[in-house]
Formats: structure tokens, sequence, C-alpha cells
């Protein structure tokens, strides 16, 4: 098999449900509402990633998400693995590394993206193949929705400020400073705020919504 064949893909998710996710946007427009736009957005990114020929991982935010991943339908094929660590930089490396421990390469998707194409997922592993060392998708916001590499590089997740405008820049600067090839690909969309909704709202209407997890899940 050929490196992109067997190149991991890992979508790191949390389970839809009320009052724990997309906090910015529930506070606009309410726990539940804010929910149900995030299981359409979690739909997308299983549907991208479910030809996928290489190992399909997600990465659990918690033992009750687990527990919803394990039991869904549209999660057959993927193993579901939880997150380990205090912060965001250290559940996505320890990610990688499981991935990284039986795959010869790893791509890390988020799992709100509204305008990612299955395309992306491919161009990353043909960059990859291609011996780029770094493949960076990023979003608009300033951060990134993929990463991809073919080993483990813990400076690019230590002491990083995650959710601020700069992170695909650091992330660029610590590459280079790293000596690794980068590749970056188009600028994605993440949905965190009302303005975010409103702009893309028809085309979230047109996903497929998972079934949230109720209070009584977790």
């Amino acid at each position: 098999m050929s490196l992109m064949q067997e190149t991991a893909l890992i979508v790191f998710a949390r389970a839809p449900q009320p009052g724990r996710v997309k906090s910015r946007l529930a506070a606009s427009i309410g726990e539940h509402a804010a929910a149900e736009i995030y299981a359409r957005l979690l739909g997308h990114a299983l549907a991208l990633a479910a030809d996928w020929t290489g190992p399909k991982i997600i990465a659990a935010a918690d033992a009750a998400a687990m527990t919803y991943f394990e039991s869904l339908p549209e999660a057959a094929g993927f193993l579901v693995i939880p997150q380990i660590g205090d912060e965001l930089g250290a559940r996505m490396l320890a990610a990688f590394e499981r991935a990284l421990a039986d795959a010869p390469a790893a791509i890390l998707m988020g799992s709100d993206i509204v305008d990612a194409e299955t395309s992306d997922l491919l161009a990353a592993a043909i960059c990859l193949t291609a011996q780029d060392d770094i493949v960076i998708g990023p979003a608009a916001d300033g951060g990134y929705w993929l990463l991809a590499m073919q080993s483990s590089q813990p400076q690019l997740f230590k002491e990083m400020v995650w959710g601020c405008a700069e992170v695909t820049k650091v992330t660029q600067a610590r590459s280079a400073e790293s000596d690794l090839r980068v590749h970056q690909l188009p600028t994605r969309h993440d949905i965190d705020s009302e303005d975010d909704y409103r702009k893309f709202s028809s085309r979230i209407a047109q996903f497929t919504p998972l079934p949230l997890m109720s209070a009584n899940d977790t």
C-alpha cells in the first residue's frame, strides 16, 4: 500500500450535547440550538471521513463522548480513542502519537468546519506523499482546522496560546525553525459565533444532523 492509502485520519470531536459544545454560539442563540448546529457540522465531518482508505480515528473529548461515538452508526469503521491531556495542545499531540504508532503519517481535522471538502483531505495526504513534513489547513480566524505530519513534532503543540489569531502563523514559524517543509491548504471556516452561523446557515442546513446526546447520557 502507498503512504497515502496508509495515512491515518483523526477526527477531533465532542459529542453534540446542549451546554457542552459551541459556548460562544450558545451565548447568542441558546444551548440547544447551538448543539443542533454542531450536530450538523459533526455529521459533515464524519461524512467527509467516511470513505477514507486508511485508518479512521475519532478522538473523543471525554468518556461520555466515547460511548456516544461507539454506538453511532455513522461512526462505524472508526476507532474511537479518548483525548488525553489537560489542554488542547497535549490532547492533539497525544492523538498524533497514538495514530503514528501504527501509521506512517496522520491527518488531524476538526469537526466544526462548514466548507471543508474531501479534496482537502486528499490534498493533505498527497502533500505528505510528496515529502512535505507538515500540512496546515488554516481557519479564517487565524487558527487551523487541519494539521498533518509524518512524525511527532511536540514543538508545534507545547506552550501555544490556543484560540488566538496567531496559531497558524506561530505553527508555521516553529516549523521553519525546525527545518520542516510546510504546505498550506486553502483557508476554511469554522462556526464559533452567531455571525459565522448567519453567513453559512444555508450550507449548514444541507448537512444531515447527528442525534443529540442528552444530559442523561453524560
